[in-house]
């Protein structure tokens, strides 16, 4: 089996954020420190490429640190990660690498840190309680669940399994949370990408789309890292 079809956590290209670069120097074990492109990234991992004379010669499961910086960031996300691939050719260097052991500091930061990163693989908050939520209909009211669990990426929502019939993997549906932040449910757009049924029940899984509405989406990411918190 090839390396990207065991990986836990899709990657997403990086085409820069916001109108804004990222910066990225490696650091090895010896003290060398290289520039690095991003290729693609993830909470969990990323790819980058080394290009120039200077490229490191990188091995498979190499220690190294790499250090992620923002010009508007005071302090750079120094992430202890090893090395899982290496493509090296004269004057580029091509590898994946895995952030160890949960180092990825997942508390802390502000929500928008974690829209860097691919938010299909971002920490999911499980409700903790009670939160409604409704899949919208074309031409009928909508179907009224309960939240199983939350991400800054998507959300898990149980409905009736009679309810949920016609909802297809694939198709995109509005999707509306009550919060309990005393304001109208936040509604996002967010496409189905898995149905499981247990008995009368259908647990029904979403990634939210872009564009979003900016505060419904900030809403849901205070949400989310409230319930982290809460969890621990």
């Amino acid at each position: 089996m090839e390396e990207h079809e065991r990986r836990s956590v899709y990657r997403v290209p990086y085409r820069g954020i916001a109108g804004q670069k990222l910066g990225v120097v490696l650091e090895r074990g010896d003290g060398g420190r290289f520039e690095a492109q991003i290729v693609d990234l993830s909470i969990k991992g990323m790819g980058a490429r080394f290009d120039g004379e200077g490229a490191p010669a990188l091995a498979k499961r190499e220690r190294v640190t790499l250090e992620i910086s923002l010009p508007e960031l005071d302090v750079a996300l120094k992430i202890p990660a090893i090395v899982r691939s290496a493509v090296v050719k004269p004057d580029m260097c091509r590898a994946g690498f895995e952030f160890r052991g949960g180092a990825f500091p997942g508390t802390g930061l502000a929500s928008r840190v974690y829209g860097w990163f691919n938010r299909r693989s971002s920490p999911r908050a499980v409700a903790g309680r009670s939160v409604a939520a409704w899949i919208a209909r074309p031409k009928d009211e909508p179907i009224e669940g309960s939240m199983v669990d939350v991400s800054s990426g998507g959300i898990t929502i149980a409905v009736a399994r009679s309810e949920g019939r016609t909802l297809r993997e694939g198709e995109t549906r509005t999707v509306l949370i009550d919060l309990g932040d005393d304001a109208a449910p936040a509604a996002l757009d967010a496409k189905i990408q898995r149905r499981e049924t247990n008995g009368s029940s259908l647990t029904v899984g979403f990634e939210f789309q872009p564009p979003f509405e900016a505060e419904a989406k900030e809403r849901v990411d205070r949400f989310v890292l409230e319930r982290l918190l809460a969890q621990g």
